[in-house]
C-alpha cells in the first residue's frame, strides 16, 4: 500500500475496502451502523463497500442485531472459507493443507518423504506432488486461491522469499518463489516456524489485532524468540530478529552454528543428561536469556512454548516464570503477563493463513 499522505484513488479505495473488511472479520457479526461509527468513513461509503464485498463473497448478512427503534439492522459476517491456500507445515506433521482464512483444514496431505538434505528441485516436486494430491479430492476454484504458504525452519528473508540459511535442510540463499514460478506466480508466501506461531496463537487465543508480544519457544529442537508488534511479525535488518538461543554462556559446548557455549547447544546438552528434563542450572540459563530480551524490547506479553516447559508441572512451571520475572528490571512496576501455552500441531498453519490473509487483505 502506498504512503496514505499520496494515496491514488484506487489505493485510498483499496484501504477503505480492507478497513471495513477487517472490522467485520475482528468483531463480528457487526452492523453496518456499528462500521461507521466505529470507523471514519461516511454511511454512504460503507454501504458501498459493503456491498462490494458481499459481491465478492467476502461479507455475508447473518441474522438480526439491536434495534433502537426502528427496524432491527442485519448483521454481517466474515466469510473465511470464499478463499483458500495450500499451506506447507514442514515443522511438525510435513504435510501440505489446503485451509481457508481461518486456517481451517480441508484436506491434507500425506506426510512427505523430505530426506533432511534434500536439494530445492527436489523439495519443490514433493510439495506440489502433495498439492495435486488435495487437488485431485477436492475441487479448488483458481480463483478463489490465495496462493502457496511455506512454514520454514531457519533464517527467512520474508520480503525477498528466501532461505537464508537452514541448518535443517542444508541450504544456503535458497530463493523458494522460483521454485514454484510456474505453478503459483507471485503466490508464494514463506516465514520462519516462530513467527507462524506467534500469529497462529493470536488467532487461537483470541487476542486482540494491536497487541504486542514476544513468542518463546523452547523445545527439544530448538529455542527461538519471535516478536509481533501490533499483529505484525517483526524481522530485523538481517532477518535475524529472536535468535536468544545463540546467547553465549560459559561453555565448552559446541552449537551447530560453530560457536560455543549457545544457549541452544548447552540446553540440549543438559536434557540428554538428565533423561530429558530441565534442572536448575539450565532453566536459570534460559530466564537469563528470556528476561535480558524482556529488558531489551520492553514487551509485556510473553507467552512461552515448546515441549521443555510444557512439560513441567504446575509448580515447576509457575516457579520457571518467577525465575524470568525475578530477573526483568523493576518488574514491579512493568505490565508483564508470561504464561506457558501448549500449542496445537497446527499452529503455524493457522499463523501462514494469518499472514497470507493480511497480505492480500491487510490494512
Amino acid at each position: 500500500m502506498a504512503d496514505n499522505r499520496f494515496l491514488s484513488h484506487a489505493d485510498a479505495a483499496q484501504l477503505n475496502r480492507n478497513l471495513v473488511l477487517n472490522y467485520i472479520k475482528n468483531f463480528g457479526p457487526v452492523s453496518r451502523t456499528s462500521i461507521w461509527e466505529s470507523i471514519n468513513l461516511s454511511r454512504a461509503s460503507v454501504t458501498m463497500i459493503v456491498r462490494k464485498l458481499q459481491e465478492l463473497g467476502l461479507v455475508r448478512e447473518t441474522g438480526s442485531g439491536m434495534s433502537s427503534g426502528g427496524r432491527k439492522p442485519l448483521n454481517l459476517e466474515f466469510v473465511h472459507n470464499s478463499r483458500m491456500m495450500y499451506v506447507l507445515d514442514f515443522w511438525d506433521q510435513k504435510k501440505v493443507y489446503l485451509v481457508d482464512m481461518k486456517g481451517k483444514i480441508l484436506g491434507e496431505s500425506a506426510a512427505l518423504p523430505c530426506s533432511l538434505y534434500c536439494t530445492p528441485v527436489e523439495f519443490a516436486k514433493l510439495v506440489m506432488k502433495g498439492v495435486d494430491k488435495i487437488r485431485s479430492r477436492i475441487s479448488v476454484d483458481e480463483k478463489h486461491l490465495l496462493g502457496l504458504g511455506l512454514c520454514m525452519p531457519g533464517i527467512i528473508d520474508y520480503h525477498r522469499k528466501e532461505i537464508i540459511y537452514s541448518a535443517e535442510l542444508g541450504w544456503r540463499h535458497v530463493n523458494v518463489s522460483t521454485l514454484f514460478k510456474k505453478e503459483f506466480p507471485d503466490k508464494v508466501f514463506i516465514e520462519r516456524i516462530g513467527n507462524l506461531m506467534a500469529l497462529g496463537l493470536c488467532e487461537q487465543e483470541d487476542f486482540t489485532p494491536n497487541v504486542n508480544f514476544m513468542l518463546v519457544i523452547v523445545s527439544t529442537s530448538g529455542i527461538g524468540a519471535s516478536l509481533l508488534h501490533h499483529g505484525a511479525c517483526m524481522h530485523g535488518d538481517n532477518s535475524m530478529i529472536g535468535e536468544i538461543g545463540h546467547s553465549i554462556f560459559n561453555s565448552d559446548i559446541v552449537c551447530s552454528c560453530g560457536h560455543k557455549g549457545c544457549l541452544e547447544a548447552l540446553v540440549k546438552a543438559r536434557i540428554m543428561e538428565n533423561s530429558g528434563r530441565l534442572d536448575d542450572e539450565t532453566m536459570t540459563c534460559l530466564a537469563m536469556s528470556i528476561s535480558n530480551a524482556i529488558n531489551l524490547i520492553d514487551v509485556s506479553k510473553i507467552i512461552l512454548t515448546g515441549d521443555l516447559v510444557t512439560s513441567l508441572d504446575i509448580k515447576n512451571r509457575d516457579r520457571f516464570i518467577n525465575m524470568v520475572v525475578s530477573r526483568v528490571f523493576s518488574s514491579e512496576e512493568r505490565k508483564l503477563d508470561i504464561r506457558i501455552i501448549e500449542h496445537s500441531n497446527h499452529t503455524a498453519v493457522v499463523g501462514m493463513s494469518s499472514l497470507i490473509f493480511q497480505e492480500h487483505f491487510g490494512m
